[in-house]
């Protein structure tokens, strides 16, 4: 397996989101009460970009499978909905 640029972003996307994802599952579950939807929505978000780091790095191994193109793409573009709904959460909070 050679590592070429996708391979390094997504290695450096998933060192990124995994504390992110353990602090928004923190504010989630022990930290905040109501209301919740901006820290659900934030969790997601970080769950949806941790998987898409881990599946660009996976992709290196299966780039002539056309279902492996098409997974990685979605789940590099999925994380523009709870992103949406985390900032117009966190204004609200405010």
């Amino acid at each position: 397996m050679t590592w070429d640029a996708h391979s390094f972003v997504g290695l450096f996307q998933s060192i990124f989101y995994l504390p992110t994802l353990v602090v928004a599952a923190y504010l989630l579950f022990f930290k905040h009460g109501r209301p919740r939807l901006v820290w659900i929505a934030l969790t997601v978000f970080c769950l949806v970009r941790l998987v898409g780091g881990i599946l660009l790095i996976l992709f290196e191994d299966h780039q002539d499978s056309v279902a492996w193109i098409i997974v990685a793409t979605i789940f590099q573009g999925t994380g523009v909905i709870p992103l949406i709904l985390t900032t117009v959460g966190m204004l609200r909070v405010m």
